[in-house]
């Protein structure tokens, strides 16, 4: 449902009808997007995997911090405002920062999907043997 609603938002284009900058605009559909996956983890804590927890908030926190910075920080678009040395070095620090933080989500995605093919792995080879020790007649050994 927040994935819908930020897509609405990009597609709207709200900065037609209210005064704010594009990036700001991005930021807005950013932000909606993380809040739905912070939602969805706390509405589901208890059916969780540990991996998917970490994963799903990791997401969140990503998408919404990435808004957040993009809501109040118009002036990193290079058309919004004047550039300074200053805003150049903060605009690399946040890039790569959040190159840095998506590698790491990046890899408890991996770590989830890894687990997770593992134990439906395991439960088909456990179904398979039972059904192997069920269909042994008695004195066929």
């Amino acid at each position: 449902m927040f994935a819908i609603l930020a897509l609405v938002i990009l597609c709207l284009k709200p900065q037609h009808y209210v005064s704010m900058s594009r990036f700001q605009h991005y930021g807005m559909a950013f932000a909606i997007f993380g809040l739905g996956y912070i939602l969805e983890t706390l509405l589901s804590l208890k059916t969780l995997h540990k991996w998917a927890m970490g994963s799903y908030l990791g997401t969140g926190m990503l998408f919404g911090s990435a808004g957040l910075i993009f809501w109040f920080c118009p002036w990193l678009d290079v058309n919004l405002s004047v550039q300074t040395p200053e805003t150049d070095m903060y605009r690399t620090i946040l890039l790569v920062s959040y190159l840095a933080f998506s590698v790491g989500i990046g890899a408890i995605w991996a770590r989830w999907i890894i687990e997770d093919s593992r134990k439906n792995e395991d439960s088909r080879k456990n179904e398979d043997s039972r059904k192997n020790e069920s269909n042994v007649k008695p004195g066929e050994n």
